[in-house]
């Protein structure tokens, strides 16, 4: 009979390790999918609603030993496969998050991710001011089509401030569509003369006030991580990467 009791909660802890799992799959998969929404409005929104969860996953994972998920979760977080200046948001949330928990101590994983986040954000603060002729764009796109590609290569240059593009009206009402979509700083309009007719587009000084929100993100990032520096009482000299967490 002991076997058979033994036998049966093997059996139940394999399946709820499948099930903790699932979720943590399920809702990691949706991070990705949120971190590549376009619009910058409705992706800040959506990355900061999915803190919580996240934050609960993290605590989970200790309460039931699941080291590996635990990494896997914290790789993901950390990632800096996306462009920081659009990914600020979602270190933002969960600092902020942590920092609010009642009895006032921080989760080892989020001390973890609070160093990387300092590094990461203190070495953008580091770089130089973007010059005032600069005048690339870069933006996540809903699209990867060739018009889009493109619309792209006309945003990330730092020179270009003016595309005059003809196009049959289909194709306009596509870049249209992608540029509303995708929030960006640009005015866009039709030159209703000749044959395709020409979409105007033109980079807009609004691109540098964006520059400059991004930078004051980064700054609350930072501010955020030496609170958490020193609620634990760490030393500001010990950082780590998320990579070499100890269990």
């Amino acid at each position: 009979m002991a076997a058979l009791h033994r036998s049966q909660q093997a059996q139940a802890g394999g399946l709820a390790e499948r099930l903790f799992r699932q979720e943590s799959d399920s809702v990691l998969a949706e991070l990705q999918r949120r971190r590549q929404i376009a619009a910058a409005t409705y992706r800040d929104q959506s990355l900061t609603r999915i803190a919580p969860p996240l934050l609960a996953l993290i605590k989970c994972t200790y309460r039931i030993g699941q080291t590996g998920i635990r990494d896997d979760i914290t790789s993901a977080v950390s990632s800096s496969d996306f462009d920081p200046n659009l990914q600020s948001t979602l270190p933002l949330a969960i600092l902020e998050l942590a920092l609010q928990q009642e009895d006032g101590t921080i989760h080892p994983t989020i001390v973890t991710l609070s160093e990387h986040w300092s590094l990461r954000y203190n070495r953008l603060l580091s770089e130089p001011i973007r010059a005032a002729d600069d005048w690339s764009i870069h933006a996540i796109l809903p699209c990867h089509c060739e018009l889009c590609e493109v619309l792209e290569t006309f945003l990330k240059s730092p020179v270009k401030q003016l595309l005059e593009w003809p196009l049959a009206k289909e194709r306009r009402m596509h870049i249209h569509r992608v540029i509303d979509a995708s929030e960006l700083p640009l005015i866009h309009t039709t030159k209703r003369v000749g044959s395709p007719q020409k979409l105007i587009i033109q980079k807009t000084p609004a691109l540098f006030a964006r520059y400059l929100a991004n930078r004051e993100a980064w700054q609350k990032v930072v501010e955020l991580t030496e609170r958490v520096t020193t609620q634990n009482g760490i030393s500001p000299s010990h950082t780590t990467s998320p990579d070499s967490t100890s269990p």
